[in-house]
């Protein structure tokens, strides 16, 4: 592409996600996330996910007079890393001539699901994806430091979130990678040297990475304390009394399976629509193709909005996860004639879908971190295939029907731009309404550059300031209904192990607190907050949290506490003695 256009690309990849930075206020993940970075030290509350949240800390302890805006800056970055990582990656071995295009096709898929507050997901999704690109660069050309660095990389991960451990199997794609060029069992034996050598350096990588890691820990004094949490979690996997939730194997995989039929049934219906269209278009004359491909992409739109789950935005990503694994198959297969790097490239951008799913109690959610490879990969793929020809005998007449693939490309094109835009415009995480009417400032030391609406806005404020007079110094915090950021915003001590007490089992609730009350032989204060006043809640949540509150009231009355505050939609409890 011309070198102004690509001036223009790379300002949009860089401004344009920051356009949706500082909307929305989400009381639950984000506080649960900055609540436990706010008390690593102290309370080892990193765990299974103890290097992102070390991230986090460092990144507090220089720019934590930023408040939320600063971590919401923080995951911006990671997210912008990630995007060119896979530019960076991809002009090794790619043609550079609508590279950067591609990716901010990519850019513009992933940012229509990303959520910009500061988690693991974000340093996993940059290690998984980095790792991935690593990998495919450094199998395609040869380069043994790349597979070194990708297996430190990938070590990384599995300290950032547990789960990504399993990106250890990536050393099966290196024999694999010989298979493909010619699809020949021969080729493997033939090159073994080359991939096991490729293997060597891979583990060697993972292993440095594994004792970088451990060193740091150690040095913070933490080591037990996160061998034990990566224990307790293995055991929670194991364990399928039921008593682990969706965190269980069987827990896992039943969403995961599930999931996946949905996902299969939304990809090949939309597969088949992208077909058909592509068929249709053959031969129009220039003018009537804007017409065919404004109705299209409309109607695809409104295919993917439709309500075939219980959020668009989770049909959304059943849809283009399944249908890219798909367009993936049909080019692995060797179906076309496509190039062994662009194979690999998909193999190596479905492997970091898989990762980034397992452990996820989610189901496919997570698949997108994929999207950065896949995506601009498959585009790439397009320019390379010729038509497609499909075969039909009818009435012992032989036809033939054309598919061009530069329609197919178009078309993916327009969807990616039109429902990128929608689903961008209208999801703002863990908030509710429309963005014109998030332009309300919170005023809140800690909640800078961060706009919701008007009545949240005043709802989270008359909180923080009810807290903030209550709250002493040292005190520890329970908050049920958006209490996790009410936790970061006054600085509070957490009290119990899981800091959304939200998504408590309601039987653990009181033996939790009791333990804690052993633990610290301190009773914290409680805030009791009416969820409805923040979001939608169904009455099957509702029903439920009603049953938390009698638990949480069940403790109250079991020590001696008093009310402080009782409002219209929370109350404040402190202990009587807080010696």
């Amino acid at each position: 592409m011309k070198k102004n256009q690509n001036i223009i690309l790379t300002i949009l990849i860089i401004l344009f996600p920051a356009l949706f930075i500082v909307q929305g206020l989400d009381l639950t993940d984000t506080g649960f996330h900055l609540a436990n970075i706010s008390n690593l030290m102290e309370q080892n509350t990193g765990g299974i996910v103890w290097f992102s949240y070390f991230i986090g800390y460092l990144w507090e302890q220089v720019f934590g007079q930023l408040g939320l805006f600063g971590f919401k800056i923080l995951s911006y970055l990671f997210y912008e890393l990630t995007i060119w990582t896979v530019f960076f990656g991809f002009r090794k071995i790619f043609p550079r001539k609508y590279l950067l295009f591609y990716i901010f096709l990519g850019m513009l898929m992933t940012l229509s699901i990303k959520t910009f507050f500061f988690s693991y997901d974000n340093v996993s999704n940059l290690f998984l994806v980095l790792g991935g690109t690593l990998t495919l660069v450094g199998v395609t050309t040869n380069s043994r430091m790349k597979i070194l660095l990708a297996g430190f990389i990938f070590a990384l991960s599995a300290f950032s979130r547990l789960p990504d451990i399993i990106s250890l199997a990536i050393i099966a794609l290196f024999p694999f990678y010989e298979f493909i060029k010619r699809y020949c069992i021969r080729d493997v034996w033939k090159s073994r040297i080359v991939w096991i050598r490729s293997s060597g350096f891979f583990i060697l990588g993972f292993l440095l990475g594994v004792s970088m890691v451990l060193v740091i820990i150690h040095i913070f004094g933490k080591l037990d304390m996160v061998l034990g949490s990566i224990g307790d979690t293995l055991n929670v996997f194991a364990n399928n009394s039921g008593d682990g939730g969706g965190h269980t194997a069987s827990g896992m995989l039943s969403s995961q399976l599930e999931s996946g039929k949905r996902m299969f049934n939304s990809a090949l219906l939309f597969i088949l629509i992208f077909l058909l269209f592509s068929w249709l278009v053959q031969n129009k004359t220039r003018g009537k193709l804007v017409l065919y491909y404004s109705l299209a992409v409309i109607g695809t739109a409104v295919f993917i909005f439709m309500r075939t789950d219980h959020d668009y935005f989770v049909n959304y990503i059943n849809i283009i996860t399944g249908s890219q694994v798909a367009l993936a198959l049909v080019f692995f297969f060797s179906l076309f004639q496509v190039k062994a790097e662009y194979r690999f490239t998909l193999l190596c951008g479905i492997a970091v879908m898989v990762i980034s799913y397992m452990g996820s109690d989610t189901g496919l959610i997570k698949s997108a971190t994929g999207w950065f490879i896949t995506l601009p990969a498959l585009i790439l793929i397009f320019d390379e295939i010729g038509d497609l020809k499909i075969s039909t005998d009818y009435r012992s007449t032989l036809r033939v029907m054309t598919i061009s693939s530069g329609n197919l490309k178009n078309y993916l094109v327009f969807v990616i731009i039109l429902t990128s835009l929608m689903i961008r415009w209208v999801a703002i995480f863990g908030d509710e309404g429309s963005r014109h009417k998030m332009v309300h400032a919170v005023d809140i030391p800690l909640a800078g550059a961060t706009y919701t609406t008007k009545e949240k806005a005043r709802h989270v404020e008359v909180i923080y300031n009810d807290l903030q007079m209550h709250l002493q110094e040292d005190d520890y915090l329970v908050g049920h209904g958006g209490g996790p950021l009410f936790i970061y915003f006054t600085k509070a001590k957490l009290y119990l192990g899981r800091t959304w007490i939200l998504w408590y089992e309601t039987s653990s609730i009181v033996p939790d607190l009791q333990g804690a009350y052993e633990r610290y032989n301190k009773l914290p204060v409680i805030l009791i907050v009416n969820e409805e006043i923040f979001r939608t809640v169904l009455k099957e949540e509702k029903d439920e949290m009603i049953k938390q509150h009698e638990e949480i009231y069940k403790f109250i009355n079991s020590f001696d506490y008093q009310r402080v505050v009782k409002a219209e939609n929370h109350e404040i409890w402190i202990p009587v003695d807080r010696n």
